[in-house]
């Protein structure tokens, strides 16, 4: 494995700027999702199975969807040849509301751009 100091081809405030520039998007879409389905509101469950289904599908989406953008944003800083391995609750469809998303980037050689 090979561990490099991300500042080699990143600055701090732009890190920083990327990330909440896409968390706050997240949020809102975030939001609205849960907005729509009444996720986190103190209701009785109505037997709907098909529609929290739907939810999940459309909030893996919006999840998926950031940590596409995400490797696209750095992807011209990355080997041509590499491995994304998810893992953890998204990968294995046991993912709760407010879970996080795990991954990892795998390449042999050292990327010094």
């Amino acid at each position: 494995m090979i561990i490099f100091d991300a500042r080699a081809i990143v600055s701090y405030h732009d890190f920083n700027s990327f990330i909440n520039e896409k968390q706050n998007i997240f949020e809102s879409q975030k939001n609205k999702l849960f907005e729509h389905y009444g996720i986190l509101q103190p209701v009785s469950f109505d037997g709907s199975i098909d529609k929290y289904q739907k939810f999940r599908t459309e909030y893996r989406t919006l999840v998926q969807c950031m940590l596409k953008e995400a490797v696209s944003y750095y992807r011209n800083y990355l080997p041509g040849e590499l491995l994304i391995v998810e893992f953890g609750s998204f990968a294995k469809n046991t993912e709760r509301v407010l879970s996080d998303v795990d991954f990892t980037i795998c390449y042999d050689v050292p990327k010094t751009k």
